[in-house]
Formats: C-alpha cells, sequence, structure tokens
C-alpha cells in the first residue's frame, strides 16, 4: 500500500507538490521540529511525498516513532490531509524558531540529505508558493496571505 506523507526538513525533496501547514518549526539540532497548530499564525512549507509500507517503516524509525509507544517516541506520525505528518514530540521552550516556516531555506539548501528515502508527488501546473494550504487547494484557503506565510488578521 501506498502512503502520502508531508515532510518539511532533511526529508524534502525540494521538487514535490508544496504545502503550506499551520504552526510554528523549530530548530531541533541538525533536523528541525514542527508543532502542529490549526489555530496558528504563522506555516510551515512541506512537500507531498509517497512511500510503501516498507517506507513508512524506515520512516517512523528515522523519525524516531514507535507505533507501540507514540507517547514517548521523538516524533508522533499523525494524520494530515489525506496522508500523515510527524509533529515533534517534545518541550520546545529551549529550540529556536525557523522564521518563515522552510527548512530548506533556512539551511540553503535546495533539497534535505535524506529525501532519498521518499518518491515527490509531482507539483501541479499552479504552484507558486504552494500549492495547498491547510489542507486545501491554496486558492481556496481563505484569508491566507501566500507572500507572507501568515493568516489574515
Amino acid at each position: 500500500m501506498n502512503h502520502f506523507v508531508y515532510v518539511y526538513g532533511t526529508l524534502r525533496p525540494g521538487g514535490s507538490e508544496r504545502h503550506m501547514i499551520p504552526g510554528t518549526l523549530y530548530r531541533v539540532g541538525w533536523f528541525p521540529g514542527i508543532k502542529i497548530d490549526k489555530e496558528a499564525t504563522t506555516f510551515v512549507i512541506a512537500e507531498k511525498v509517497q512511500v510503501d509500507d516498507a517506507g513508512l517503516a524506515r520512516l517512523d524509525a528515522y523519525e524516531g516513532y514507535d507505533p507501540n509507544f507514540p507517547e514517548t517516541s521523538l516524533f508522533r506520525r499523525i494524520p494530515w490531509a489525506d496522508g500523515f505528518i510527524y509533529e515533534y514530540n517534545d518541550n520546545t521552550i529551549d529550540r529556536e524558531v525557523v522564521a518563515g516556516g522552510d527548512w530548506l531555506a533556512y539551511r540553503k539548501q535546495e533539497r534535505g540529505p535524506m529525501s532519498d528515502m521518499v518518491t515527490p508527488v509531482k507539483r501541479n501546473h499552479h504552484d507558486d508558493l504552494s500549492d495547498y494550504c491547510c489542507g486545501l487547494p491554496a486558492a481556496e484557503a481563505v484569508g491566507v496571505d501566500d507572500t507572507t506565510q501568515e493568516r489574515a488578521a
């Protein structure tokens, strides 16, 4: 079975269908972690990728997610739109916020170093900043200003 996963850091291929996820991106070390907040006024740039069952198991291991003990895992795999996203599962009080929510721009990279673990989902023809926001096509995401990545007040 194939699964869609929304990746925002070291797994980003840099050419896949982009999405804006409401929340905050943190620098956790050499990798980022997202805290999703559906009421957030900031967004994280993620890309939609695809993996098979074995690939999902590899991502679980890479992300430090144990489906038998999600509450103590470094990341939790949670449902998002038509797939999953890995949300950071630890305290972020002393973590640096990645301004703009774009890990690749922050690291000055075109693609994440571990992006070979996933298969990109092709971009749609209307991709400017992102194809989708908050699980909706970007054109339908009411109150979102794509130039600032912030929800209009």
